[in-house]
């Protein structure tokens, strides 16, 4: 059982020994010196027991004991991070056991016996020595950690203070940029700026100012009155507003108009924007000149009054059919109130079939800009009326738009019916007319033969062959009527060129001629509908005429807006002076027609054709198809 002795309680000390009157004996001689105060254990686990309840400044433990030996006790301490000095106080005298309990932490190693006093005091000056130690060591230890938390502090500190400094470096740099960036953006606003004090003097300007009031910096700042710039019809007005400002700055406007005079007395009207400046009991102004923009509101009224005067129906929608402007024209067209219109869809106007192609005609205006074409449309009212819509790709609020400038052709329609129907008519008596003749040549020839063979006399022969001749001659003129009745009677359509190409040059291989086709695929043309005669008649004409052709080329290329088709073979070409004169009609060798009629079937969509080949090297014919009547896929 443990027992605790009282003494100076200036070292509290374990002693472990399986001997309990050397643990009694030992006891007495140490607390005798006055500064130890003494544990005492018959065994290491009982001093394990007491460590695990309290600390004590030194162990002293015998080495030879049951359960546990000395340096075993020893081990275990330092194994469980126990450092407290320890002192071996054994009989044994090994030096093995020695080298042993220095090697496991051991502060001293005492024989016991000898002379008790001498041993005794011995064993308190190694208990002090050792003690003593272990408090320097942690003094020293502390004044360390004290000083390391000093110099931590030190650094905090430090690094607080170089923070602080980086702070107010960073803040005097962000103060120096701030007043730069405010200067350079009073400076280069585009607008006249000034600062203005309580009692209006102006207190400082930019360039712009100076240029719009004809005065120097040095001629203003701080001389003279933001008045002395102001008509005095606006001045009463703008100092109320000055005072309003100082006092309820929320019920002063920050933005209004007035006649600026500048140095020369020159009125311009200005829109003014201004405010307090925070903390202060000034104010800072920009002004523009409004002279332009004045301008442009007027052009854009005026223009807003010629588009709602405009006889055509002018309209943008985007590309959902949603309409987003429409002139008074469309509202009278239709028979809609401007609300009631906005509310429509284009879907909603037109009629059932003309809304079918509506989408097809969206994704043709994307791919190509721009087309014509025509629609019918149904009023409020139920009725019906067709339209002739040029319409073109715009920009509406930046977002792609469908602009539309729609004319009502309900009077062209009614004409071109009567037109059709009075050629009809014409035609018809044309046809019956032309038959007529024909029939009456017919049995003019029989009669002629008849005749010439009654009459076997030479001298009548070449009065024969004349009479032959004219009559073949009104024939010829009969054919050309008939061909040239049907052209324009049917309107023009959209054809592909490509396709007709191909038709027309069936014939060519026949002749051991190749036909190449250089057309985009999906190229259009808007023509006549004998535009079919056309390409037969080129591919004809130089199969009978080029002589040496082998081969016949058809190409396409884009000059401005226009479309260029051009047709050459390597043939014999044509002679510069006959290169007008093959249009003629009658001109050639064989009817004199082909050419003719070419040029007049192209020309009722506005399309033109001339010769431009070498001769001697082909011939070469150019189309020309004017906007509008062509539609080549972009990039082709």
């Amino acid at each position: 059982m443990p027992d605790t002795g009282t003494g100076a309680p200036g070292i509290s000390l374990l002693y472990v020994d399986d001997e309990p009157a050397l643990l009694g004996l030992t006891r007495r001689f140490l607390e005798r010196s006055g500064d130890c105060s003494v544990t005492t254990a018959l065994s290491a686990p009982a001093a394990i027991q007491l460590l695990s309840q309290q600390r004590y400044d030194a162990i002293v433990s015998d080495y030879q004991m049951p359960d546990m030996d000395g340096i075993s006790f020893l081990r275990h301490l330092r194994e469980n991070g126990d450092t407290t000095p320890f002192i071996i106080f054994t009989g044994r005298g090994r030096e093995d056991v020695v080298i042993e309990a220095l090697n496991n932490g051991a502060d001293f190693y005492i024989q016991k016996g000898g002379d008790p006093n001498s041993q005794f005091l011995e064993l308190a000056h190694k208990v002090r020595h050792a003690v003593s130690r272990r408090r320097a060591e942690r003094n020293l230890q502390q004044h360390h950690m004290e000083l390391l938390a000093a110099n931590e502090q030190l650094a905090a500190a430090e690094e607080e203070l170089r923070h602080q400094v980086d702070e107010i470096a960073a803040a005097e740099r962000a103060l120096r940029e701030s007043r730069n960036r405010y200067q350079g953006i009073f400076e280069n606003t585009g607008s006249g700026m000034l600062i203005i004090g309580n009692d209006t003097t102006i207190t400082l300007v930019n360039t712009a100012f100076e240029r719009l009031s004809g005065y120097t910096r040095k001629e203003i700042e701080g001389k003279m009155s933001w008045t002395a710039f102001v008509h005095p019809d606006d001045r009463e007005r703008m100092l109320s507003f000055h005072r309003k400002r100082r006092t309820d700055p929320a019920g002063a406007p920050g933005t209004y108009e007035f006649r600026f005079i500048d140095r020369q007395g020159t009125l311009r009207e200005m829109h003014l924007t201004v405010g307090i400046i925070p903390e202060t009991d000034q104010s800072v102004a920009s002004l523009i000149d409004i002279a332009d923009r004045k301008r442009a509101e007027e052009e854009r009224r005026i223009l807003a009054q010629m588009v709602d005067a405009a006889p055509s129906s002018i309209t943008v929608h985007d590309l959902e059919g949603r309409f987003l402007y429409a002139n008074q024209r469309t509202y009278d067209l239709h028979g809609y109130s401007p609300e009631e219109f906005h509310a429509l869809n284009l879907r909603q106007l037109d009629t059932p079939a003309s809304a079918d192609l509506i989408r097809p005609r969206i994704q043709h205006l994307l791919d190509f800009g721009e087309a014509s074409f025509e629609v019918m449309h149904q009023r409020k009212d139920g009725t019906t009326f067709p339209l002739l819509v040029h319409a073109r790709v715009v920009t509406w609020a930046d977002t792609p738009a469908l602009l539309s400038v729609a004319e009502d052709i309900t009077d062209r329609k009614q004409a071109e019916e009567a037109l059709r129907t009075a050629n009809r008519k014409l035609n018809l008596i044309s046809r019956i007319t032309r038959h007529d003749i024909s029939n009456q040549l017919g049995a003019l020839d029989g009669f002629l033969e008849l005749l010439q063979s009654d009459m076997p006399d030479t001298a009548t022969d070449d009065y024969f062959a004349r009479i032959r001749e004219a009559s073949a001659r009104i024939a010829g003129m009969i054919r050309f009527a008939s061909i040239y009745e049907e052209i324009g009677i049917n309107a023009p359509v959209w054809h592909d060129i490509r396709g007709l190409v191909e038709t027309a040059g069936t014939d060519c291989a026949t002749h051991d001629i190749l036909l190449e086709n250089d057309l985009p695929a999906g190229s259009k043309l808007f023509a006549d509908p004998l535009i079919m005669r056309v390409f037969y008649n080129l591919f004809e004409n130089a199969v009978r005429y080029g002589e040496t052709v082998t081969g016949i080329r058809v190409s396409g290329d884009r000059t401005g807006r226009d479309y260029r088709i051009i047709c050459e073979d390597n043939g014999v070409g044509i002679p510069v002076g006959e290169k007008e004169k093959i249009f003629d009609r009658g001109y050639g060798k064989n009817t004199g027609l082909g050419l003719f009629l070419a040029r007049d079937i192209l020309a009722i969509t506005g399309i033109t054709i001339c010769e431009t080949g070498q001769p001697g090297k082909g011939a070469r014919f150019e189309i020309m198809v004017p906007d509008g009547c062509h539609r080549v896929p972009p990039g082709l």
